[in-house]
């Protein structure tokens, strides 16, 4: 009873965990991308959902031939396996999928450059300023991060940040293979 209570407390379904595990089982085993995105689309119109967007003109548009104008939202249990499926290829693209990461899953508001250095260096890819690094992509045309706080002195500020909207599109396509990664020259 108190597994029941706890689960309650925090909103959360007690196999939202299985049920995740099932459905990436379920969807690797379609090979053809326009095939997965079609059983995507019937199941976020059959099941409806507040959080997800279905693609420009329904789930009639799937399968016409076209790209979809929305990629799957990337779904995984570990920031590792975020990892693997994105298999970023460059820094700037890590670091995208551990912002994407942190944002989804720990820091819905913005989340502190700390938080990213702290798991670039836990997974072995550490950068020697984190800040400098997030500036990069903030200052991309268009930008892929944006900064939302910062406290404290200039010098040693702390500051928080979000992923835009090209920023998700850029870990969505890594996540689905149509993103190739390469390195920018500067």
């Amino acid at each position: 009873m108190a597994d029941k209570k706890s689960t309650k407390a925090s909103g959360k379904a007690p196999d939202e965990g299985a049920a995740i595990s099932a459905i990436a089982k379920a969807l690797g085993k379609i090979g053809d991308s326009v095939a997965r995105d079609r059983v995507l689309q019937w199941a976020i119109s059959a099941f409806g959902s507040k959080g997800v967007e279905l693609q420009v003109g329904g789930a009639s548009g799937a399968g016409n031939g076209r790209k979809p104008s929305r990629l799957p939202v990337p779904a995984a249990e570990k920031l590792e396996d975020l990892l693997e499926q994105a298999n970023p290829q460059t820094q700037d693209d890590r670091v995208l999928v551990i912002c994407y990461w942190l944002q989804e899953h720990d820091y819905p508001e913005g989340f502190p450059a700390q938080a990213v250095n702290s798991e670039l260096k836990q997974l072995g890819h550490p950068i020697k300023n984190i800040t400098d690094k997030l500036d990069q992509l903030k200052e991309q045309n268009p930008a892929l991060i944006r900064q939302v706080a910062k406290s404290g002195t200039a010098r040693q500020a702390r500051k928080t940040y979000k992923l835009t909207e090209p920023g998700k599109k850029r870990v969505r396509q890594l996540v689905s293979g149509e993103g190739s990664s390469v390195e920018k020259t500067e």
